[in-house]
C-alpha cells in the first residue's frame, strides 16, 4: 500500500501527518523544522511513501531542496490554492493543516511550485538586499524635503535622480538650509542627511556589484539586448524565470508574472477584469517602466513599438506601457530559449534586403 505526508512547517516546529490511499490516518507527530529531523522520522514509519508535500513558505525551498537531495518525493504546493483547500476544516490547527494537506496530496488536488536553483536564490539576496536601501534611501530623501517644507524651504532638485550631480547638489543645499535653522533642528536634519547619504552610497556599491555579476552571466546580457532593459532588470527576469524550459508556452510567462487580467464568467455574465498581479511585483513593475520606455523614449523601430503605439490610441499610454511589458517578458523568455537577440525592425528589412540582392545575384 502507497501512503501520503502532509507537513505543516513553522519556524520552530513541523506537524507530519501520514495517511493512506483509504484516508486512514497511520502516523502523527511532531518534530524540529529541519530536514534531517524530518527524513529521521519518515525513515522510522518504514513505510512505501508515495508523495511528500509541503506549502509554500519562507523555509519550503530550503526544505524541499534538502529533502530531496536525500532521497525523498517532496513537491512544494502552492499556500494560495492549498488554503482553499483547509478552510474545509472546522478548526484551525497545524495539526489539521497537515492533514489537510495530506489528502490534498493523496487526492491530487494541488498545485505544485516550482523550487528555484541556488542560482536563483543568491540572485535574490543581492537583488533583495539592493531594494530595501533603495526604499529606505527613497525614504531618508523624502522624509527631508518633507520636514524642510515647514519651514518654507522647497527643492527643485531630485536627490532619487540617477545623476551624482544632481543628489550631490539636493545634500549640499539641505546642508546650507539646515544651518540657518535652530540647533535641535539643525541637529535632527544633519543627522538625517548624513544617513541619507550613506543609503545613496550604499546603493551605488550594490549597482557596482551587479555590474560585476552580469559581466560573467551570458543570459542576462542576452537579454540587455532587448529596449529598456537594463542589467537590474535583466538579472530580476533571470532570477525569477530561473529555468525558462519549465514554460511549454512563451505566453505562459505573462500569467505568471501576473500581467494578464482576470476574468469571470457565469452563464450570460463575462466580465474581464484588471491584471491578476499574482506574481512578483517586483519584475511586473520593471518590466512597466521598460514598456514605458520602448513607448516614449525608444528611438530605434520595432514591430513591439508600433504595436504598442497603436494600442495607446485605444486603452491610454499607462494600459499600453503594462500591455508592452508584458509582450516584451514573452519575448524575452523566447531569447532565453532560442539564444537570439531583440530584433528590431531596421534589422529585419536589412536582412531582407541582403536575401534578395544574393537570390538575384544567384
Amino acid at each position: 500500500m502507497k501512503y501520503f505526508i502532509g507537513l505543516d512547517v513553522s519556524m520552530k516546529e513541523t506537524n507530519i501527518c501520514i495517511v493512506d490511499k483509504d484516508v486512514k490516518i497511520i502516523k502523527e507527530g511532531k518534530v524540529t523544522s529541519d530536514p534531517d529531523a524530518i527524513m529521521k522520522y519518515i525513515h522510522k514509519t518504514k513505510l512505501d511513501i508515495e508523495k511528500v508535500a509541503l506549502e509554500s513558505g519562507c523555509l519550503s525551498n530550503w526544505l524541499a531542496k534538502n529533502l530531496l537531495e536525500q532521497g525523498c518525493p517532496v513537491v512544494c504546493v502552492d499556500a494560495r490554492h492549498i488554503a482553499a483547500v483547509l478552510k474545509m476544516t472546522i478548526n484551525k490547527t497545524d495539526k489539521n493543516d497537515a492533514r489537510g494537506i495530506a489528502n490534498a496530496v493523496r487526492c491530487n488536488m494541488y498545485r505544485e511550485v516550482y523550487i528555484k536553483s541556488n542560482n536563483s536564490v543568491e540572485k535574490s539576496t543581492l537583488l533583495g538586499a539592493r531594494e530595501c536601501f533603495s526604499d529606505q534611501k527613497t525614504r531618508f530623501t523624502n522624509t527631508i524635503r518633507g520636514l524642510f517644507k515647514g519651514y518654507g524651504v522647497r527643492f527643485s532638485e531630485s536627490a532619487t535622480s540617477s545623476s551624482a550631480r544632481q543628489t550631490e547638489k539636493f545634500f549640499k543645499r539641505a546642508r546650507e538650509e539646515a544651518e540657518k535653522l535652530d540647533d535641535s533642528v539643525n541637529f535632527s536634519l544633519q543627522e538625517l542627511i548624513s544617513f541619507a547619504e550613506k543609503l545613496h552610497e550604499k546603493v551605488k556599491e550594490f549597482d557596482k556589484k551587479i555590474a560585476t555579476v552580469v559581466k560573467d552571466d551570458k543570459e542576462v546580457q542576452l537579454l540587455q539586448s532587448s529596449p529598456g532593459i537594463g542589467p537590474i532588470t535583466a538579472l530580476t527576469f533571470t532570477m525569477i524565470i530561473d529555468d525558462p524550459i519549465r514554460f511549454k508556452k512563451s505566453r505562459s510567462v505573462g500569467a505568471y508574472l501576473g500581467m494578464t487580467p482576470k476574468q469571470y464568467s457565469s452563464g450570460e455574465t463575462h466580465h474581464q477584469g484588471r491584471i491578476s498581479k499574482c506574481g512578483p511585483g517586483r519584475l511586473r513593475r520593471l518590466l512597466r517602466q521598460a514598456g514605458s520606455y520602448i513607448l516614449s523614449r525608444s528611438r530605434r523601430n520595432s514591430k513591439l513599438k508600433a504595436w504598442g503605439l497603436k494600442l495607446t490610441k485605444k486603452i491610454g499610454k499607462q494600459k499600453a506601457a503594462l500591455a508592452v511589458g508584458r509582450k516584451l517578458a514573452v519575448i524575452m523568455h523566447r531569447m532565453l530559449i532560442t539564444g537570439k537577440e531583440f530584433e528590431y525592425e531596421e534589422e529585419k528589412v536589412i536582412q531582407e534586403e541582403v536575401k534578395k540582392a544574393v537570390r538575384k545575384a544567384a
